[in-house]
């Protein structure tokens, strides 16, 4: 894989890039706000600061920047910058002038704080190849990843309508995530499996480079653009020692890791207005994908693939078309037709496959699946304003998806799909808002797999009946106070489906209500529920056996949120204070059809989180201000799946975990900063 060198990409832009324009001649004065301050975070929580740094016990920086400043002749810059004292800090400079030629230099952070209550018998957690504790003791780490990119770029305009943009960021994401592995003992015979969650080293760049050609009109418009994607990733497999076999230096796992590769992208894309306010848009983009890294040597019982890569090729091709028109002064009519086709030239080959079954051999070769398909889509629709407190609206949409391998479940899906929207208002105050759906998706013969109960079908290839109904009521009660009410509900039905998800509904209601009893007063509050039931009906004493268990889903989430603000008072004080409260339960109900009366439950799965947001802002002078605020959140979350185990407390069962729990939290973050503000 050849990557772009960023110091070359540097180098090109600067030669664009005027250095004049950081130094552009202004006039006018400057508009800026500085915020910064010191924040405290009374506990170390590490889901809470999952993405925004605020992971640890401890005072931070606080640090924003909002400035811009425009001179005579239309000359320009501005900056952003948020969350300069953590690791989710952000930074843009644009600069140039305005209708000629603009820039811009942007740099970011997130981190992505997966879990800190992991351990693992390896010593080096991270690393690309793992070594045993020799006595086997666990040793605590981080599931975590850390994101950069740096991105430059800039338009230049032309006279003739004429616009150029160039844009390239890289991105290296480094840390430590999971995999999964299993492994045959035996030198690969069919036995005992040994399964086991592994570190995984994380070590990404990424390249992406986006260029475009754009023309623009009152009647037409139009696009060229390029997009370039590069991926690399510096550790090529993950090798470690087997924790079930640690006296055999030749018992070793080896798993591939994400595989380099890149991304081609030409799109072209063109609107034109014709006639009778009719608008058409067309756009045509072609894509290939290719990956040839170097297969892995087989990690059971030796030897090498049947080639050394997979020389993969995916070529992706999309066509879209959208007319607009306006034939009366009531009536708006739109069509749409969108083409996608994914073709897959990767190379068809046999692998050995090891197999976990009793009396198989580990011979049991299988051929990977180059995924292609193709897709076909139209949209018709159709708006009348019947007066002018009523609208109806109505359209019907075709999907048909064909997918082109040979041991595909369903080679083709249909799906047909009627919608109709009424829209009233009868009373200045009320508006009203009906909505249904219907759909129908079947297809060709189901033709179930080799080792499934062919009575099984997957739900997203499954014959399906949809229905969709929605309502909704805005109330103007008074001018302070407003008020909305919604209800949605879906409903599934997989009438046959004998194994698989056979049924699914899923109400939602949401009650939102604003209040503002004065000028510089005002008040919200929300509610809102949503049920999601489901059955499955399974078969397990025989391959070909027909419903010998059923499980029935209830999963439910109800969101409450309530906040105020108060401004000017006394000319100097603003306040505001939102507090939200969510839960979520999942219960699973089981039957065992083969036993008419026995019955079996799984515990409930719950998380809940309350979160609570205090601010007051002094203004001192017109120009600075002090701000303090408080934050305060309490997560709570029990999961019977892992909660309670540690990572060895299955290894009898061949079975080696992180011992991941659900890390729940409580704690505060205080902060306190000046806003200074430059006129």
């Amino acid at each position: 894989m050849h990557r772009i060198s960023l110091s070359l990409i540097f180098a090109a832009c600067s030669a664009v890039i005027p250095v004049a324009a950081l130094a552009l001649d202004m006039s006018e004065p400057t508009h800026s706000q500085v915020e910064f301050g010191v924040g405290y975070v009374t506990d170390d929580a590490y889901r809470f600061g999952r993405y925004s740094g605020l992971e640890d016990e401890g005072a931070y920086l606080l640090g924003d920047i909002t400035a811009h400043r425009y001179g005579e002749e239309g000359g320009f810059w501005q900056a952003r910058g948020t969350n300069l004292g953590l690791d989710s800090r952000y930074l843009r400079l644009d600069f140039g002038y305005q209708g000629r030629h603009e820039y811009f230099l942007e740099y970011d952070e997130l981190p992505n704080n997966f879990s800190d209550s992991v351990s693992t018998p390896y010593v080096n957690a991270g690393d690309s190849t793992l070594k045993l504790d020799e006595g086997l003791r666990l040793t605590p780490f981080e599931i975590e990843t850390r994101r950069e990119r740096i991105g430059l770029g800039g338009r230049l305009f032309s006279r003739s309508h004429w616009v150029f943009d160039v844009a390239y960021n890289h991105e290296t994401r480094e840390g430590t995530g999971k995999s999964g592995s299993a492994r045959a003992d035996e030198q690969g015979l069919v036995g005992n499996t040994n399964a086991a969650l592994l570190p995984e080293p994380v070590d990404y760049q990424t390249d992406r480079v986006d260029v475009s050609l754009q023309y623009a009109k009152e009647q037409l418009q139009f696009e060229l653009a390029y997009h370039l994607s590069l991926f690399d990733n510096d550790d090529r497999s993950l090798t470690w020692e087997d924790y079930f076999n640690p006296d055999d230096p030749d018992s070793i796992g080896s798993l591939a890791l994400a595989p380099d590769n890149e991304f081609h992208q030409v799109t072209a894309t063109l609107g034109y207005q014709l006639p009778h306010s009719t608008h058409v848009t067309g756009v045509l983009s072609t894509g290939l994908m290719t990956q040839d890294q170097d297969f892995q040597p087989y990690s059971v019982a030796g030897g090498m693939p049947p080639r050394s890569d997979l020389d993969g090729e995916v070529w992706l091709t999309t066509a879209q078309l959208k007319l607009a028109s306006r034939p009366l002064p009531k009536l708006r009519l739109s069509a749409g037709y969108t083409y996608n086709e994914r073709d897959n030239d990767s190379s068809v080959e046999s692998y050995d496959n090891v197999v976990i079954a009793d009396g198989a051999s580990r011979n049991n070769p299988v051929e990977n699946r180059p995924l292609s398909y193709e897709r076909n889509r139209l949209d018709l629709s159709a708006n009348y304003r019947i007066n002018s407190n009523m609208s109806l609206r109505g359209g019907y949409s075709y999907d048909d998806m064909s997918r082109d391998y040979a041991d595909a479940e369903r080679e083709d899906t249909d799906e047909h799909t009627l919608f109709a929207k009424w829209k009233l208002r009868p009373h200045d105050d009320v508006n009203l808002a009906l909505y249904a759906e219907a759909g129908e998706r079947d297809g060709s013969n189901y033709r179930a797999p080799a080792d499934e109960n062919p009575a099984m079908r997957k739900y997203y290839l499954a014959d399906r009946d949809r229905t969709k109904l929605g309502a909704l009521i805005d109330y103007m009660a008074t001018d302070n106070l407003s008020l909305s009410l919604s209800a949605d509900y879906i409903e599934d039905d997989y009438d046959n489906s004998e194994i698989g998800l056979t049924e699914a509904t899923q109400p939602t209601y949401t009650l939102d209500m604003s209040y503002q009893p004065a000028r510089d007063v005002t008040t919200h509050a929300y509610y809102t529920r949503e049920d999601i039931e489901s059955t499955q009906y399974g078969s397990e004493a025989d391959p070909d056996a027909v419903r010998d268990w059923k499980a029935e889903f209830d999963d439910t989430i109800d969101t409450f949120g309530i906040g105020a603000q108060i401004a000017e008072i006394r000319g100097k004080w603003d306040v505001g204070a939102d507090l939200t409260w969510s839960k979520a339960t999942g219960d699973a109900d089981l039957t065992d059809l083969s036993a008419p009366g026995t019955e079996g439950q799984y515990p409930d799965l719950e998380t809940e989180l309350t979160r609570l947001k205090l601010w007051a802002l002094y203004r001192y002078r017109h120009n600075l201000s002090f701000k303090l605020s408080y934050w305060y959140e309490d997560y709570d979350a029990d999961n019977w799946s892992y909660d309670g185990l540690t990572a060895t407390s299955q290894v009898n069962n061949n079975l080696l975990l992180l011992g991941e729990d659900t890390q729940d939290y409580d704690t505060s973050v205080i902060a306190a900063s000046v806003i200074y503000h430059f006129d």
